[in-house]
């Protein structure tokens, strides 16, 4: 199968991670196009969608919440292999880029890198707007 990805063989949370990549990349290519003037858009078009990735935002601080807890465990004797279990199960959970709120916080970094430009851009539209009309009248 070419041009797809076998997600079952990928460990932890590897396809979402490469996933999250690709959109931090995309944002900061469109963080680009909008300090150039090569991406426009309506400017309430913009605002909603940065509200959008705000309100996102607030789901995914709800879920860390949830989350982390999900790191610690509780001994309930000295079972070496039930033991190492819950170390893996909980390294899944939290402590590195590729667990579960390894993801979650890169995720959230891009949604507020993406409502950052959305903001920048309804900004950016209505300034190219006024001066347009400053320009106009001048004439």
């Amino acid at each position: 199968m070419s041009g797809t990805t076998d997600v079952g063989n990928m460990g932890d949370f590897q396809y979402a991670q490469q996933q999250m990549n690709e959109l931090d990349a995309a944002s900061r290519q469109m963080h680009s196009e909008i300090a150039s003037g090569q991406f426009t858009i309506e400017p309430d078009a913009a605002r909603k969608a940065a509200k959008a990735c705000r309100d996102q935002i607030a789901r995914i601080d709800e879920l860390l919440g949830e989350v982390r807890p999900l790191g610690t465990r509780a001994k309930f004797g000295d079972c070496g292999v039930g033991g190492e279990l819950a170390d893996k199960f909980a390294k899944k959970a939290t402590g590195s880029d590729t667990s579960l709120e390894g993801l979650l916080v890169k995720s959230k970094g891009v949604l507020e890198n993406m409502a950052k430009n959305y903001d920048d851009a309804a900004r950016g539209y209505e300034q190219t707007d006024a001066d347009n009309a400053f320009s106009y009248r001048a004439e």
